[in-house]
């Protein structure tokens, strides 16, 4: 009976010794809200991450222009690159589109998901749904605040599970040069 407990012991050890190198080499997949820089000076930039939706929710893939809070002629110049988001219903077109893009996003479930998901799509005509008042911190590590102008790629319903998440610039936008962009994944806030 020692010999087994013993042989129990020591196969336990080696499970434990064998599974935490693996463990703690794993890693970390992201979950919403997700910030990563994504210039759009260059047509093709590319940005792929595999992403951890813990909720069933909605969640806005979108791109976020920063301007110092310090300079209003800077402000002025990314308000207006991001255009005004307003749409004229009679017409359906957006009377102050901003600076032209296009922008592909991709989302594909990963094999362990339990609900097959697929979403390509390019976007020509990307509102603003946001303005002002976000704090950033400096690309540099400093903390300065910025005034963060929101553009809405698209909002997409994912049930819980791994996806694997691709957004590409399909055109390049030279007057984007200096401008701190970031892409990011958030829950959507669809109103009250």
């Amino acid at each position: 009976m020692r010999r087994f407990t013993l042989w129990i012991c020591n196969l336990s050890m080696l499970y434990v010794f064998l599974c935490i190198p693996g463990c703690a080499n794993a890693p970390d997949i992201p979950s919403p809200p997700l910030k990563q820089v994504f210039p759009l000076e260059v047509a093709g930039n590319k940005f792929e991450t595999e992403l951890k939706i813990k909720e069933k929710q909605t969640y806005t893939f979108g791109l976020s222009f920063l301007s110092r809070k310090s300079d209003p002629i800077g402000t002025k110049q990314v308000s207006k690159m991001t255009g005004s988001g307003g749409k004229n219903y009679l017409t359906g077109i957006y009377e102050d589109p901003g600076a032209p893009l296009s922008i592909r996003l991709k989302i594909d479930s990963v094999a362990e998901t339990v609900v097959p998901f697929h979403f390509d799509q390019v976007i020509s005509e990307v509102p603003k749904y946001a303005g002002g008042g976000a704090v950033y911190p400096d690309p540099d590590g400093e903390l300065n605040a910025y005034f963060s102008f929101d553009i809405k790629i698209a909002n997409v319903r994912l049930e819980p599970g791994l996806y694997r998440v691709s957004v590409e610039n399909c055109l390049a936008a030279p007057n984007t040069h200096g401008t701190p962009i970031y892409f990011h994944i958030l829950r959507a806030y669809l109103g009250k």
